[in-house]
């Protein structure tokens, strides 16, 4: 992955938890756990294309690889299109 498709995913994780948070709990607990550590992961991504971390300590966790996380990110997404909702991000995301 690009830097650009590193930011453009953790966007698309950023705005999916809080849309689940304020408008319609569609991740379970753990799969809001799963989401995060993908962050956290694409986070070390961003700081080793920054030259601030080496290679070996940059988690990899996708949420990509379930399927059933994947559909509930995707479906979250479809309604906040469907609403025409707009979230503000952080800086860093």
């Amino acid at each position: 992955m690009d830097e650009n498709e590193i930011q453009s995913r953790l966007l698309y994780l950023h705005t999916a938890l809080q849309y689940d948070t304020q408008y319609n709990k569609k991740l379970t607990l753990v799969e809001r756990i799963f989401v995060n550590q993908e962050r956290g992961g694409l986070f070390d991504c961003l700081n080793y294309l920054h030259g601030e971390l080496d290679r070996d300590d940059v988690r990899t966790q996708l949420v990509e690889q379930s399927e059933i996380i994947n559909k509930k990110l995707n479906k979250i997404h479809a309604d906040i299109n469907k609403n025409n909702l707009h979230f503000e991000s952080s800086k860093n995301e």
